[in-house]
């Protein structure tokens, strides 16, 4: 069962109470109710003359500064990239090589599909990028539920773990199949046996059936969770569950809004290594609060700038120069793999240099 922990305090956040909360879950799942009640009568074709050029502003504010803080961390002192060579040095060398390969290579693509890349190098990374992005959304959901439970003092029982858990599970599958559903895929799984992709349509449909059983169950361990007195920690716990349900039920419905994916999950990320860098900034000596407010803003405000020439700039001309886009899918397949391994690496709780640099200020607090 859930226990309640006495060294944690009602009041110990990341951020504060309402900004874990607000961006951890709440403010995506407000934003897609209210536009899936404003979607309502409205005809089917409407959901796909949806113009996603508008996203990037909330890509330059939200989605390139998530990439860069995980760097920031990753490669912030000599001692961390050689405590994590395999992904700081080897793994991006690796990925280059593919990249350069690739475009080496465009000559290889059929008169149909021509470009600067090498379609065969997106065929080899693009299911991998697939099955990680799956992993990582739905595990990063799983890790702020875990951690506002945390903070609210509670420690999820392997029972609760389970019921919750199943939830989270459910949706990583509901995203590989949801990928599958591609015009671009389909030709391919039939291709490897005749009748397959009709197959995986039958199960993604009938998929939402394990949604709504795992959304039941896990409603069942919050319960567990309140009805031992902790009502408060398992209502904010449940929000990141229940934004990521309401993130998967907006694409099964407007395939085109994937993208409000990728910034609900940056802006529950973002909370993560701003307390890092707060934590590591405030410990040199002579950092009063109008120092750490002064970096803090110097901080995000780099990462904006930073993200929005090295992502939307060499994005941006590659889609320019290339006219199928190769290039840039390329890119982009390597930076969300890369993305995933650091995030792996520099987010090892059990690691207690990770715990106190992420958790130092609720020892300081206490």
């Amino acid at each position: 069962m859930s226990v309640q922990s006495p060294t944690q305090s009602r009041a110990a956040a990341i951020i504060s109470p309402f900004v874990d909360v607000t961006c951890g879950g709440a403010l995506s799942l407000i934003t897609i109710l209210g536009f899936l009640i404003y979607a309502m009568g409205k005809p089917p074709a409407w959901g796909q003359q949806i113009d996603v050029g508008e996203i990037m502003v909330a890509n330059i504010l939200l989605n390139w500064p998530h990439f860069l803080a995980s760097y920031r961390i990753l490669y912030r002192t000599r001692e961390n990239v050689r405590k994590h060579f395999w992904v700081a040095i080897v793994l991006p060398a690796f990925l280059v090589g593919i990249f350069v390969y690739g475009m080496l290579t465009s000559g290889r693509n059929p008169p149909e599909l021509p470009g600067l890349a090498n379609q065969s190098m997106i065929d080899v990374l693009f299911p991998v990028a697939v099955i990680m992005l799956a992993w990582h959304y739905t595990g990063q959901s799983w890790g702020m539920t875990c951690s506002l439970a945390f903070l609210g003092g509670v420690r999820l029982g392997t029972t609760d773990r389970v019921l919750i858990r199943s939830g989270f599970r459910a949706m990583l599958v509901f995203h590989i199949l949801w990928v599958l559903q591609s015009d671009d895929i389909r030709p391919v799984m039939d291709w490897l046996y005749p009748g397959l992709a009709s197959l995986v349509e039958t199960i993604y449909t009938s998929w939402l059936w394990m949604l709504a059983a795992t959304f039941c169950v896990g409603i069942y361990g919050f319960y567990r969770i309140a009805k031992n007195g902790n009502t408060a920690t398992a209502f904010k716990a449940s929000v990141p569950w229940l934004a990521t349900y309401a993130w998967y039920i907006l694409i099964y419905l407007y395939p085109k809004m994937f993208f409000a994916l990728q910034i609900a999950h940056a802006l529950q990320y973002l909370i993560f290594p701003l307390r890092v860098e707060i934590n590591q900034y405030s410990q040199q000596p002579g950092r009063d609060h109008g120092h750490v407010v002064r970096h803090t803003i110097c901080y995000y405000v780099l990462l904006v700038a930073i993200g929005a020439l090295a992502f939307d700039g060499v994005l941006a001309a590659t889609k320019t120069a290339d006219p199928h886009r190769q290039l840039s899918m390329l890119l982009s397949l390597a930076i969300n793999i890369h993305h995933y391994f650091t995030d792996g690496a520099v987010w090892k709780i059990r690691d207690p240099a990770v715990r106190r640099n992420l958790f130092g200020h609720l020892q300081q607090q206490g």
